[in-house]
């Protein structure tokens, strides 16, 4: 609700000149005549007006003008996040990137310390399906310890979870980590940068050799669902393939890039 203008250059009003602050037409007024003040004194009252309006819809359930009701779910990233948001306004996470958790030249969270930070996600959403993307390291998000260094081209190389299946012991954390929030709420998991079957077939077994582990020590948890990122071409043609998915997400970004053969932060 503040609102902010920047590249003004060299602006030096003089020292306690009124001033006005225009967010939506990116204006800095200095010295406005009584006109001008009134004139945006009356759009200030007009914009109140339409927030109150829209604030009226915040809460309620997101559906299209015959009723139909449309599920809006959120992208986040880390814990704080969720302080200034509040659950009633949207249908459950979309996707969490736990990447973000894992900082480069940090050292790696350990299964506590992602645990809590998992659990805090699926609490928060009440219910309602929170979607976690495992580790997506690799490409233009590289973490050192973890990702290969001096890679030719680092966008086809060791990355999602290419990565951490020959990384076991930083995927069966993980894994065991989100297998324990699961049991707190509606946790799904999603595999990313997924290529062939068996990377899917490796990864379900993973996941109930964890599952084992954790039942034989008597922790509590839930075997989550666990979908894929469609960002390769050869998952695009032939999602038949992957039965162990229990969904798919299109994952733009790279799928673009790989489709046309132009970087993601280019222009074609």
């Amino acid at each position: 609700g503040i609102p902010m203008v920047v590249g003004l250059g060299g602006v030096d009003p003089a020292a306690g000149s009124p001033a006005i602050v225009d967010g939506g037409e990116a204006l800095l007024l200095l010295d406005p005549d009584a006109a001008m003040a009134e004139r945006l004194a009356r759009r200030h009252a007009d914009h109140a007006a339409q927030q109150a309006r829209d604030s009226f819809f915040l809460l309620k359930p997101a559906a299209l003008k015959d009723g139909t009701r449309i599920q809006v779910t959120i992208n986040v990233a880390g814990v704080d996040e969720l302080d200034h948001i509040d659950p009633a306004c949207c249908d459950g996470i979309g996707l969490m990137r736990s990447e973000f958790l894992f900082r480069d030249g940090a050292p790696l969270p350990d299964e506590d310390e992602q645990y809590r930070a998992y659990r805090r996600f699926v609490e928060w959403a009440g219910g309602r399906p929170v979607t976690i993307r495992t580790l997506d390291i690799g490409g233009d998000k590289p973490v050192r310890g973890l990702t290969p260094e001096g890679e030719a081209n680092p966008f086809l190389g060791l990355r999602g979870v290419r990565l951490t299946l020959a990384r076991p012991d930083v995927f069966r954390t993980q894994l065991r980590a989100l297998a324990r929030a699961a049991a707190h709420g509606d946790l799904k998991v999603m595999i990313p940068m997924v290529s062939i079957p068996a990377e899917l077939a490796q990864t379900a077994a993973l996941l109930d050799a964890v599952m084992e582990d954790l039942q034989h020590d008597g922790v509590a948890c839930r075997r989550p669902p666990f979908g894929i990122m469609v960002e390769v071409p050869a998952v695009a043609v032939a999602p038949d393939l992957f039965h162990h998915a229990a969904f798919f997400s299109i994952g733009s970004n790279d799928l673009t890039q790989y489709v046309t053969a132009t970087a993601r932060d280019g222009t074609l």
